[in-house]
């Protein structure tokens, strides 16, 4: 999994990388080690097994869904 300004990509062990809009994201909800992340078309996505890492890469991620949904509301205004 890797993550920039507005995308996702999550590279399964088998398969081709899929490369998804975090501003598609309509739902974040971290638990126990896991992530579960909800898109607007009610798919959801189950992210673990990350082990000592998860912390810093839900806080990570989490802020980069929060400026990216930011920025999709501000140029929703604009149109």
């Amino acid at each position: 999994m890797a993550f920039e300004a507005e995308t996702l990509t999550l590279t399964p062990g088998s398969g081709a990388p899929l490369a998804l809009d975090l501003g598609d994201i309509d739902i974040f909800l971290p638990g126990d080690y896991e992530l579960i992340l909800t898109f607007y078309t009610g798919r959801k996505i189950l992210l673990s097994q990350f082990g000592k890492t998860f912390q810093n890469l839900c806080h990570d991620l989490l802020e980069a869904y929060r400026k990216r949904l930011l920025q999709c509301l501000l140029l929703e205004d604009l149109e």
